[in-house]
């Protein structure tokens, strides 16, 4: 029978370590470290590179010219000539005559007639002409008031008997309104004189006999309202 052979070990005292080996592995190891580490890092981006305009890409310039302003035209002036207002001629007044006085005198009271007596003062009538036609429009509006009415025609009114036999007197103011014609329209009493009989007895005979001369405005006949007084006075 073979005999075995024992394995022979060496034992670590017998193989002393070696220092130029030991920094050889250690800087080995340093440099993978490093070259670890350097891989671990991030990387950055490389920078963008500036933007370059084409050639081709040109900017416009913008120039802002101010036009100039149309030129003024003048307008043209309208001279408007204005008519000056037409002056409305005020009606024509007529200084009034005196009132018209009845005077009586040396009665006959037999009779029951009425009394014409006389004027004591005689009245100057212009003459009786025919009146002009009356322009169209012209008896339009109201009657002008205010107006000294000249007589044509004014009779004396018949003096009442009884008024005589009582001996009343006294002054009637009456109010006529006159057309353009000269013909009293309407006659009214403004103011009386106190005996009713004298009142009456002049409204009639204004009203039915008596004539005035036509008021006038811008030469033209028109209706006026003017007073009339008529007197009654018993004298010798």
């Amino acid at each position: 029978m073979a005999k075995s052979i024992p394995a022979s070990f060496s034992s670590p005292a017998s193989h002393p370590l070696d220092p130029a080996r030991i920094s050889g592995i250690s800087a080995a190891l340093a440099v993978h470290l490093v070259a670890l580490g350097l891989l671990a890092m991030p990387t950055r981006p490389a920078p963008a590179p500036a933007p370059t305009a084409s050639p081709d890409e040109r900017v416009p310039f913008v120039f802002h010219v101010a036009l100039p302003p149309p030129p003024m035209v003048p307008t043209p002036i309208m001279e408007i000539t204005r008519r000056p207002p037409s002056r409305t001629q005020p009606p024509t007044l007529i200084t009034p005559p005196p009132p018209s006085t009845l005077h009586v005198a040396n009665l006959d009271m037999s009779s029951d007639a009425p009394v014409i007596a006389d004027r004591g003062e005689a009245i100057p009538l212009p003459s009786a002409e025919p009146s002009p036609p009356l322009p169209p429009g012209s008896g339009d509006g109201p009657p002008a008031s205010g107006i000294a009415l000249q007589y044509r025609l004014n009779p004396p009114p018949a003096y009442p008997r009884e008024a005589l036999r009582d001996g009343l007197q006294g002054t009637v103011m009456l109010r006529v309104l006159v057309d353009e014609a000269g013909n009293p329209l309407e006659v009214s009493i403004e103011r009386g004189s106190g005996h009713r009989l004298l009142d009456r007895a002049a409204r009639e005979q204004v009203l039915k006999h008596w004539k005035f001369v036509p008021a006038t405005k811008d030469g033209h006949p028109i209706r006026a309202i003017g007073h009339v007084p008529v007197d009654f006075v018993i004298g010798g």
